[in-house]
């Protein structure tokens, strides 16, 4: 969670064009880059933030919040707060959070490489750990939620069938 609360426009780990967020390796927790597709909503969302310099996400009353020197308190006030704005449960964690990603991940692109690579995991065991099956036909629901169409099923099957340059 603190890595996504520092990113900032100012390093290029924000591409709305590519809908993609890089998480550099020294601000990361495993000290490894992880990559995270936004979904159109995400990327709309933020293409309509009023400011592209500085940290991308703030406080509510516009200032940054304190880099590498927050305390818990700061992150789960920033979480707490996003999950009533979102109305979910507040028994939602970081960590249940990590766990929807890898799944839903893995539903949309059936790729563990893929995914253990842009989770920033060491072993495909991990993985395994962090990412569950979804029960048949979950998948629909997970592009509702995200707001992506076929496209992107299309997209990702085509590149399957592509050869390897």
């Amino acid at each position: 969670m603190s890595e996504a609360i520092y990113l900032s426009w100012d390093d290029r780990s924000v591409d709305l064009a590519g809908g993609r967020v890089i998480l550099w390796a020294d601000r990361t927790k495993a000290k490894k880059r992880r990559n995270a597709e936004m979904p159109p909503v995400v990327v709309a969302a933020l293409a309509n933030l009023p400011h592209r310099e500085g940290a991308v996400f703030r406080r509510p009353d516009g200032e940054p919040y304190a880099h590498k020197s927050a305390t818990g308190g700061q992150m789960k006030t920033a979480f707490y707060a996003t999950l009533r704005r979102a109305r979910l449960s507040p028994e939602f964690t970081p960590h249940t959070l990590r766990h929807t990603w890898a799944s839903w991940h893995y539903s949309l692109h059936k790729d563990p490489l893929r995914l253990k690579t842009d989770g920033g995991w060491s072993s495909l065991a991990l993985v395994v750990r962090y990412a569950h099956l979804l029960p048949a036909g979950q998948e629909a629901g997970v592009r509702q939620f995200f707001g992506i169409g076929d496209e992107l099923v299309t997209a990702v099957e085509r590149s399957k069938q592509s050869p390897s340059s």
